[in-house]
Order: structure tokens, then sequence, then C-alpha cells
């Protein structure tokens, strides 16, 4: 699915859009940052990092596979496109969630020493103040949650 524009895609681009085509999520409403964070740590059992948000942000938006954007109080939000959810239906089926969606977006398979294409750079919009605001909302939410 990559073309000229479009770096090859990679497992954390894949698990990404994974996260933001949950089940769970409606297709028409944006996701928070720390959703994102969380949801992708519920497929995986772990969270993505800063770096790795930031690198792949620039592949999956200039795929039209997501947009980002802003809430009227300024937070981060993103959402997969209908483009994104269709994907989603190619990588229907049993098995991880992430890993057909590596197949459907024909990504690498996950690998420790994978650092991804970064030659579009950091998504711009993403800076570290949103990175604290997202990581204070997962913190609050988790510590509600073990209650």
């Amino acid at each position: 699915m990559a073309t000229d524009s479009v770096p090859r895609f990679s497992w954390v681009d894949a698990w990404l859009l994974a996260a933001l085509t949950d089940y769970r999520w409606r297709w028409s409403r944006p996701m928070k940052l720390w959703r994102l964070i969380d949801c992708a740590d519920v497929l995986a059992r772990e969270e993505p990092t800063f770096d790795e948000i930031s690198f792949s942000l620039p592949r999956l938006v200039a795929a039209g596979l997501v947009t980002v954007g802003r809430d009227a109080a300024g937070e981060l939000q993103l959402k997969a496109t209908r483009a994104g959810f269709d994907v989603k239906k190619r990588a229907a089926g049993r098995g991880h969630a992430a890993f057909r969606m590596a197949n459907a977006l024909g990504a690498a398979r996950r690998s420790e020493d994978e650092v991804g294409d970064r030659s579009l750079g950091r998504y711009s919009d993403l800076n570290a103040a949103d990175w604290a605001v997202a990581r204070r909302r997962l913190d609050r939410v988790t510590l509600n949650d073990a209650d």
C-alpha cells in the first residue's frame, strides 16, 4: 500500500491504526491522544512511545488513513478515515488485530530493532506538551480504574 509519497508502513503504523479503528470506537468520533495510547496498550500490552506515535502519524496521514486535529480546548484528537476503516475491513478475521492490520497494510512484521521510515519526519503538531497532557489524563484514568 506504500506509494512514492508514502513510505512503507511499519508495525507501529498497523498497531496505531488497529487501535484507532478498534471495534469499541465508532468511526465518526475522534479519539483523544490519551485514548489512543490506552487502546494501543490494550492491543499489544505495551504503550506506544512519543517517538513511535510522532513518526507514525505522518505516514498514516499522508496515506489518507488518519486525520489529526484539535478540539475546542486545544487537545489533540485523531480519527481514522473511511479509508482507514476500509483497511480494517480487509484485516477482518481471527487472530491479533495489529498483525491482521499489518498484513492488510503490507507492513513489516514486528521487530525489536524496527525504527520505521522517518523520511517524513515527526508529526509537527504533536509536541511534548500534548504528550504530557495525554500522560496525565491516562494516569488519572488508570488510577480510577484501579479503585
